[in-house]
């Protein structure tokens, strides 16, 4: 009596390390598992230097949306794409060696200028306004560096 011949232990193996990523990617982005990950896109978009024009329009959609949620609340401002989302210019602008977020980037000074460690100003890179109108009919015109990192009506301008 012969035995019978049996695929290679390497070939099952392989098969099923293969079958066990498909089973994870498909659990990650079909279950919502892909919020594990979803705290790194907000660290830098795309983890390499973005074009201005894509980051400008991200930037405007960004404020779309939050004006359509029609908040309840402007600290809940904080939690928005228009406030978390950064873009890495710091390879097209030596003078800006930061990432930038929509509002105006890391560090607003008057006069449309950031400021840098050693105290030189930078051109800033993008500055999208955005504004809204919270759900009690209060208008907040100031979405900006001091509104995203601490939002009250004041620091919002919110009337």
């Amino acid at each position: 009596m012969k035995k019978a011949q049996g695929l290679p232990i390497n070939t099952i193996v392989l098969v099923l390390v293969g079958l066990l990523v498909a089973v994870v990617l498909v659990a990650m982005w079909v279950g919502g598992g892909g919020r594990l990950f979803g705290g790194l896109s907000s660290v830098v978009s795309g983890g390499t230097p973005a074009e201005l024009s894509s980051a400008t329009s991200l930037c405007q959609s960004y404020c779309n949306n939050l004006v359509a949620m029609s908040l309840s609340d402007i600290t809940l401002v904080k939690n928005n794409d228009f406030c978390l989302k950064v873009f890495d210019f710091s390879k097209q602008n030596a003078d800006y060696p930061v990432n930038d977020h929509c509002y105006s980037g890391e560090t607003a000074w008057p006069g449309g200028t950031l400021k840098k460690a050693d105290g030189n100003g930078a051109n800033e890179v993008l500055a999208v306004r955005c504004s809204l109108r919270l759900a009690d009919g209060k208008v907040c015109t100031s979405i900006n560096v001091t509104c995203c990192n601490n939002p009250t009506s004041a620091n919002c301008g919110c009337i």
